[in-house]
């Protein structure tokens, strides 16, 4: 007999989203459950909406109480419940139908395990699947809640727990916090020792609404410092320094919030000090939090990857445990991307000029030793003249590569490895960016018909009075469009394809396939860049990114007879999921735009870094070279207003 499980979902004029909620989890696979809604004091149509569930499903419970806020209710739904197992969800968010199954089998398969958090999906308010939020570790997790570090794993919509647990130690919600109270019943939890268990996939989806409690710093200001207060007072830090620690962290942590989500800097510069001079050690996050501005390039704008600064801050831990002796460590390697070599302006996406392009060639000619990427990855490489590697790279596929790029390859002996896009040569057209540009560029019309409710404020606007408005709207986005999910992005792009009707296809501007193995014996190797170019992160079907890896490197061995063994993740961008699969589908490397040089100890060969080089001054290209250009701009955003 399954174990009967209380579900607890605190509402406050959610009539937007209660249903979903409620729906979420009357269709999880596991059904001994029941179903506690407490209302407290809605005054929207939450309640009727919630009644009526009464009559379609028996398990659903019906609580009011007057407004007293969500800790409150949630405490409501403990006093009522009747089951063995507690399990809340915020009136948001919705779970996987799999939710329990996964997690009170795991309870109940592991005596020792008290509770248990999962991986989540962030979401748009209409519940579109953005991205995978990994949980923090379970291999401490009292000092990983207090110490603040890892992702959040304490939102109430991702926890089970044993109700014992609860009830033997009177645990509750702080009805004096509410941004916070998650956070605050999970430190009870560990306080206790009750042990708590990470599961590494993601069960559940959490609604990013702007209007959402958590966006509410002020409000969090006030939980954070009065939960720092409330466990100082009980004495529960290992130390003195710990303690520093600990409050460092949390005044970080809101130096951050108020810095990007308040639009403060001042307030948040206040508390990001307030850190470092508390704690000193606290410096270094402040370096790894400006890492994300190493992936600065022309055109970027504010979605940057998270993985990407994921990978940053993961790096310089490493660094800190690699032995200084160079015979332990394998030598690095730069690699270097470019997309078009090309003398013709674009608005949009200007090419590297070929003079431009022969003055880099010449500097890393002078700098490094040019060898294939290839070779260097599958063979153990010791420099002859003991200058460091390089490596050159090519994404996409343009046929411009073969008249102005190769033969300056060429007259330098430099060997360089080409990704393509298999449709994209199948087709003969480019990548989807570049057709969106293309129609912007090519099109007459000044205004597009398309549902703007979940685009950025800045892009809501889709009418022009000329063309150059137009073209400056393209210009966002497009980095707006890689960061939702594929589905979505793909049905935008069509859209704007099919109401920018009177621009011709541009045609005519990839490889085709005779020319490629023309290739192989031109000292250019062939890698897969994906059947599609879709942002291969943001692929929520694990059956559509495998087929997006597979594919492709079945029509390059299809048309040249040779097996592709690394692939370049479209836009640089990836996450766990996306390596797995890569080496699922048989590759045995992936390149990525993180701007490193590459060295064996710091990264794994699904995750190897790339650094582009762009049409500029050849000065700039060389600051970008030498890892100057992104310490400039790092401090430059510091500085900035």
């Amino acid at each position: 007999m399954q174990s009967l499980v209380s579900i607890i979902i605190p509402c406050f004029n959610t009539e937007k989203y209660i249903g979903e909620a409620i729906d979420s989890v009357l269709n999880q696979t596991y059904k001994n459950i029941e179903v506690l809604v407490v209302n407290d004091g809605s005054t929207d149509h939450s309640e009727e909406i919630i009644k009526s569930y009464l009559e379609k499903d028996k398990r659903v419970k019906y609580i009011f109480q007057d407004n007293n806020g969500v800790s409150s209710a949630r405490n409501k739904g403990l006093e009522n419940a009747d089951g063995e197992i507690i399990s809340f969800l915020d009136a948001d968010d919705i779970w996987e139908k799999n939710n329990l199954e996964e997690k009170v089998g795991f309870i109940q398969s592991d005596p020792s395990t008290h509770w248990v958090f999962s991986d989540c999906y962030l979401a748009d308010e209409r519940m579109n699947k953005l991205r995978i939020s990994e949980s923090g570790n379970d291999e401490n997790v009292f000092d990983s809640l207090i110490t603040r570090s890892g992702d959040v794993i304490h939102a109430p919509s991702n926890v089970v727990v044993k109700k014992e647990c609860i009830l033997l130690n009177k645990i509750r919600f702080d009805t004096r916090l509410s941004t916070s109270a998650d956070w605050d019943f999970c430190i009870q939890l560990a306080l206790h020792g009750f042990i708590g268990k990470r599961i590494p996939k993601p069960l559940w989806s959490y609604r990013l609404l702007p209007e959402s409690m958590s966006r509410n710093i002020h409000r969090m200001e006030h939980d954070n410092l009065m939960i720092y207060k409330k466990y100082a007072d009980k004495k529960i830090f290992h130390s003195f320094w710990f303690r520093l620690k600990c409050l460092s962290n949390n005044y970080f942590i809101l130096g951050g919030c108020w810095w990007v989500d308040g639009k403060n800097k001042t307030r948040g510069l206040y508390f990001i000090l307030k850190s470092v001079l508390i704690y000193p050690p606290n410096i270094l996050k402040i370096l790894s939090k400006i890492s994300p501005y190493y992936l600065t390039t022309p055109g970027d704008n504010e979605y940057p990857s998270p993985i990407q600064r994921e990978t940053l801050i993961r790096l310089r831990k490493k660094k800190k445990q690699l032995v200084s002796s160079h015979a332990q460590i394998s030598e690095p390697i730069n690699i270097f991307l470019f997309h078009r070599i090309n003398p013709q302006a674009d608005p949009l996406w200007n090419p590297v000029h070929p003079k431009s392009f022969e003055k880099i060639l010449l500097y890393l000619k002078n700098k490094f030793e040019v060898i294939l990427l290839e070779e260097f990855l599958l063979h153990p490489y010791s420099t002859a003249n003991k200058k460091p590697f390089c490596a050159i790279t090519f994404d996409d596929g343009y046929r411009d590569y073969l008249e102005y790029a190769l033969p300056l390859l060429t007259k330098y002996k430099c060997p360089a490895s080409m990704y393509i896009v298999t449709e994209c040569i199948n087709q003969n057209l480019p990548p989807w960016t570049y057709q969106m540009n293309h129609s912007f560029i090519n099109t007459s019309f000044l205004s597009l018909d398309l549902d703007t409710t979940s685009f950025p404020e800045k892009l809501k606007k889709t009418k022009w009075s000329h063309k150059a408005e137009r073209l400056a709207y393209a210009k966002e986005l497009s980095p707006f469009l890689k960061s939702i999910p594929d589905y979505q992005r793909r049905r935008i792009y069509n859209e704007i394809k099919n109401q920018f009707h009177d621009a011709e296809p541009p045609k005519g501007l990839m490889l085709n396939w005779k020319e490629i193995n023309e290739l192989w014996h031109n000292n250019t190797t062939i890698g897969s860049h994906s059947s599609t170019h879709p942002v291969l992160s943001q692929i929520m079907d694990n059956a559509e990114l495998f087929s997006e890896l597979q594919s492709s490197a079945d029509e390059i061995e299809k048309h040249t007879g040779k097996i592709p063994i690394s692939v370049a993740y479209p836009f640089g961008l990836y996450n766990t999921n996306t390596k797995d699969l890569t080496a699922k589908s048989g590759y045995k490397f992936a390149v990525t735009t993180v701007p490193y040089p590459y060295s064996n100890p710091l990264f794994d060969s699904f995750e190897i870094p790339r650094l582009e080089l762009f049409d500029e001054s050849l000065l700039k290209s060389k600051l970008r070279i030498n890892g100057i250009a992104p310490k400039i701009a790092k401090f430059r955003n510091l500085l900035s207003p």
